[in-house]
């Protein structure tokens, strides 16, 4: 979701974005599309496992993931366009939410106070994401998001420090 945050960044007065991911092909792309939208020197990049390699003193006010979500039975459905990605960007785990569990459990450590996630979401996980969330006090969903082929596509949700 590096397109996200960079588009978040050029359009808004947003003046430290950090993009994370596994990939360090990746990564190389968005250091691209940092350059090419005039936005690199308000960006820095990390290749991390989650948040493995971020720096715990470094609090944020928005986190943004399009984590995998595809359940790994329903890999061999995908279309061939969708196969082409690579398999760590797709394969969720038995039900598709072992990376949403992991980013909230782990993302406590990092957000502010009063600060949201935003997840990118299969068409088809809203009622099992909302679900997910509700399992931690911390937080609360804020409002479903969806796509211009009106599919459930992002949930935010807010984080309170208990």
């Amino acid at each position: 979701m590096e397109h996200f945050g960079i588009s978040i960044t050029k359009n808004s007065n947003i003046t430290n974005l950090t993009l994370i991911d596994i990939s360090k092909n990746a990564l190389e792309i968005a250091k691209r599309n940092l350059i090419k939208n005039n936005v690199i020197i308000k960006c820095s990049v990390i290749c991390s496992n989650l948040f493995e390699n971020v720096n715990k003193n470094i609090k944020y006010d928005i986190i943004i993931s399009n984590p995998p979500y595809i359940k790994t039975k329903d890999l061999d459905k995908l279309s061939d366009f969708v196969k082409k990605e690579p398999l760590l960007a797709l394969d969720g785990g038995e039900d598709g939410l072992i990376f949403y569990r992991k980013i909230l459990q782990e993302a406590k450590e990092f957000l502010n106070n009063n600060s949201v996630i935003l997840f990118e979401i299969g068409y088809d996980q809203k009622g099992d994401i909302i679900s997910l969330i509700n399992q931690f006090k911390e937080y609360e969903v804020i409002e479903c998001i969806q796509d211009l082929g009106m599919n459930d596509r992002v949930i935010v949700c807010r984080f309170h420090k208990i």
